[in-house]
């Protein structure tokens, strides 16, 4: 075998690994789109829900959870929800297969979540900043070059 098609050989063979690995990495969003079903209301006539939107929607996207550009650093809102909801339990042949159940999970982690308080004790809980139209981890949404 000539030395161009061992190349291409393990070209092929590298991609096709690395294609295999795509639908893992794909099933993230689905956090993401659950947050925007439950909190995010764009077509609201009330000014703080728009601004909320648009703060979710353009400016913070995954860093509502995530912190720079890293998705396996989280800010405190993140960190909770990591603690209840578990990457290895939301595989794509789960999500597709139960994606009611899984929906419903990620819901219910939401919610205990927002119960909590997003620092000291005289701190608000998450759900007090989301209500106040607030980014849950506190702050403001992360500068451009960081999404």
């Amino acid at each position: 075998m000539s030395l161009l098609r061992r190349f291409a050989l393990v070209v092929c063979v590298a991609g096709g690994l690395l294609l295999g690995k795509l639908p893992a990495a794909m099933a993230m969003p689905v956090f993401f789109k659950a947050f925007q079903e439950k909190y995010v209301k764009a077509d609201a006539d009330d000014e703080k829900d728009k601004g909320f939107a648009e703060l979710v929607n353009t400016k913070t996207k995954c860093n509502v959870c995530h912190m720079g550009t890293s998705k396996k650093m989280r800010n405190a809102y993140g960190a909770k929800l990591a603690e209840i909801l578990k990457k290895d339990n939301f595989k794509p042949d789960r999500l597709k297969n139960e994606a009611d159940a899984c929906k419903a999970e990620i819901v219910g982690a939401f919610e205990a979540v927002a119960a909590m308080k997003s620092g000291g004790d005289d701190s608000p809980t998450f759900g007090e900043l989301i209500a106040e139209g607030k980014l849950p981890a506190g702050g403001a949404a992360p500068a451009a070059e960081e999404q």
